[in-house]
């Protein structure tokens, strides 16, 4: 893994940004669009736990570049509790792997890490990352104030796990899947490049009962660039137990 501390602090502030732009999604419908989640959302009581299988995200530069944009960032990551901060403002649970690639320096990073929100991401040890390798993802909530983490790379068999005490109690009503553009106090980050990114193996758990596929009235999140003329860059499908996110460009 590389990384600089200026850039890591940067994108760090990134990881924070999902619940505190919750308000960009359109309400309408179960299709909603956001400045910088894609993916997908089952809404619930007692959601307990959630799993996801996905590759690293890939750390290719748009052909066509965002204007004014030289940081490129995309994270896969899955959650309890990010979506509705109307219904529940305090906690959410999270963890995943994050790719950045820096358009003038070439530099290009990744790093594994959970958060608490609102407090800031921890960034963990898996060993070597790189793109395309198979990251397994388990999050458990048996409490509202204590909460797990499993980070494993199964392309190298690393992996992190933990267990932690939660500041802020969960209110353990959502599960999400997510392909996230990062939103920091200076705005949005490009999106990287990702072509399609494949998030397989999905479970939750509800109360004691494991859900092995995803449910009719799941909601559908994709990206709308509004720093650029409202453009579509993400399209979400699913089916069964798989979420496909595909970057869609400029």
């Amino acid at each position: 893994m590389k990384a600089t501390l200026s850039l890591s602090a940067f994108f760090a502030v990134a990881l924070a940004a999902p619940s505190s732009h919750d308000g960009f999604l359109n309400p309408r419908s179960t299709e909603k669009t956001s400045i910088n989640w894609s993916g997908a959302v089952v809404q619930g009581k007692n959601i307990t736990a959630v799993t996801a299988t996905f590759p690293v995200l890939d750390t290719k530069i748009p052909a066509v570049n965002e204007t004014g944009k030289h940081a490129y960032q995309g994270t896969a990551w899955i959650g309890i509790d990010g979506y509705n901060k109307t219904v529940c403002p305090e906690g959410l649970w999270q963890a995943g792997v994050m790719t950045s690639h820096h358009a003038l320096t070439g530099e290009i990073w990744f790093q594994a890490w959970y958060e608490w929100y609102p407090d800031p991401p921890v960034f963990v040890d898996i060993g070597d990352i790189s793109a395309g390798d198979i990251i397994n993802v388990a999050l458990n909530a048996p409490t509202p104030t204590q909460a797990s983490v499993v980070l494993e790379n199964q392309s190298t068999g690393r992996g992190f796990n933990q267990t932690v005490n939660l500041t802020r109690p969960l209110c353990l009503s959502s599960a999400e899947w997510i392909v996230e553009r990062a939103y920091t106090l200076s705005g949005l980050v490009g999106l990287i490049d990702f072509g399609t990114e494949t998030i397989s193996d999905i479970t939750y758990t509800v109360g004691d009962e494991l859900h092995t596929s995803i449910p009719d009235d799941v909601t559908i999140i994709n990206i709308i660039n509004d720093e650029d003329n409202n453009v579509q860059q993400t399209s979400t499908k699913v089916s069964g137990n798989i979420i496909k996110v595909t970057y869609l460009g400029n």
